[in-house]
């Protein structure tokens, strides 16, 4: 299959799902259905004390390469993987370099991009809707970056750690960046995770979020995982005091707790097979996903993705509408994993606007 490179013109409006009240069961918002756990928010409460002081940062490179096993040095926190996708577009940002995309994806990635001036391409496949990569490389020169969601928001698609390797080889030797956002593969199969490539990889950064893991949007955490060489770019483009104080008693949790990381990930894995196995029993198809999300095509209702969102909304539920992902169109939804009752409420639900 071929691709298509496109030449984005202009910034555009973000939009992102959440934002209901809190009657509203939103399957909107990708977070982690078993979280917050109450042992953490206990935790947190304790640590609110420290707010009154700055924070202090320099120990959470610690912290994280206790967590996966590598150097300190390898580690950049931050206010969210969002934040980190800005710094990183400018830390790598040269007059004259171009950022590809590959889409559809999450907006930010061409956002950041487009903030800088910068010449910015969306690559799109000829057929489907997962995005692709094979063959991108040689539109690609020297200085130029490559951003990559895996596992993919919204498709929830995902490549190997190993086409990961592979592609940030290939792009080394043309001396471009690959940027790959691992926000949801806490949720996936261990074999997609790129992060214990990026000591080996020169021109491999790896963007990872606390926030969809832990439940806490609101916490706004996240962290990049490179070689020191990148990470000290990386550190000049970040703003000062990137994080709050209750980002290290969260690292401390996920530390002492390793088995809620596992538990998470092998229930929504589980969780998200058997609704997609109920929803199939009553005639609905959901696109294959490997981490906690899923998409639907709303042809089955005979409604576009705005009407659906509206219907279900009726009912106080809220799912995403992807029409304004590039590369999709109006017959496109994205589904959360939620907890097992409230995934059933949801096959009801759907299930009543077959009838």
């Amino acid at each position: 299959m071929g691709l298509i490179i496109k030449r984005l013109e202009r910034l555009e409006a973000a939009v992102h799902g959440g934002g209901y009240s809190k009657h509203v069961v939103d399957f909107s918002v990708n977070t982690n259905p078993l979280a917050p756990p109450l042992s953490l928010v206990q935790l947190l409460k304790h640590a609110v004390c420290n707010l009154t002081r700055y924070p202090s940062y320099k120990e959470l490179g610690e912290l994280l390469a206790e967590l996966h096993d590598l150097r300190p040095s390898c580690f950049l926190v931050g206010s969210g993987a969002t934040q980190l996708i800005y710094d990183v577009a400018l830390a790598f940002y040269k007059p004259g370099c171009a950022f590809y995309v590959a889409s559809p994806t999450f907006c930010e990635y061409e956002r950041a991009a487009l903030r800088l001036g910068a010449r910015t391409f969306a690559v799109l496949p000829q057929e489907g809707i997962d995005p692709l990569f094979d063959g991108v490389t040689e539109h690609l020169k020297e200085g130029d970056t490559l951003f990559l969601c895996n596992p993919n928001n919204p498709t929830g698609s995902a490549f190997y750690a190993k086409q990961i390797v592979e592609l940030s080889q290939e792009l080394e030797r043309k001396r471009c960046n690959l940027v790959v956002d691992e926000s949801y593969v806490w949720f996936s199969d261990r074999k997609f995770e790129s992060i214990k490539n990026v000591d080996s990889q020169s021109r491999l950064v790896v963007i990872r979020s606390l926030t969809k893991l832990l439940g806490l949007p609101g916490l706004r955490a996240g962290y990049v995982v490179s070689n020191p060489k990148i990470m000290s770019k990386l550190e000049l483009a970040q703003s000062p005091w990137p994080v709050n104080s209750l980002v290290k008693p969260s690292l401390e949790f996920l530390i002492k707790n390793p088995k809620f990381v596992e538990r998470s990930r092998i229930y929504v894995q589980k969780e998200r097979e058997r609704v997609v196995s109920e929803l199939k029993k009553i005639g609905i198809s959901a696109h294959k996903s490997e981490t906690n999300f899923y998409l639907l095509n709303t042809h089955v209702f005979g409604l576009n993705s705005k009407d659906l969102c509206k219907k279900l909304l009726q009912k106080r539920l809220a799912i995403r509408d992807c029409s304004s992902f590039r590369g999709l169109d109006a017959s496109w939804v994205r589904v959360c994993v939620k907890k097992r009752r409230e995934n059933d409420f949801l096959v009801r639900t759907l299930g009543g606007f077959l009838k």
